[in-house]
């Protein structure tokens, strides 16, 4: 779809400075509270097209159910070091999350 539903949350990535451009490899987990119970979801940015489970689009897709924001978004940078980025209170909607290697 072309607009989020307005409990979800899509994020894309920009890479610069010794990451790729879309942010291929990247593992995200999304953190939310629902009743109390937190609970995660985890996706990795393989690609498009072809067979083997890939998306449709550079994008990664989290359902919140109940949530009203991810408490807490991790991306581990595909950089080749390890380098995590955390995002906190995410709001639902369709964000773009510059990735960048430490220098």
């Amino acid at each position: 779809p072309l607009f989020p539903r307005s409990d979800s949350i899509v994020l894309s990535f920009r890479g610069s400075h010794g990451v790729n451009v879309h942010g291929l490899g990247a593992i995200v987990t999304c953190e939310t509270v629902v009743d109390g119970a937190v609970l995660r979801q985890r996706r990795q940015l393989v690609g498009i097209g072809g067979r083997g489970g890939k998306q449709r689009a550079f994008t990664v897709h989290f359902g919140l159910a109940d949530a009203a924001v991810a408490r807490k978004i991790e991306i581990v940078v595909p950089d080749g070091k390890g380098t995590v980025k955390t995002l906190t209170d995410v709001k639902p909607g369709r964000h773009v999350v510059e990735l960048r290697a430490p220098r």
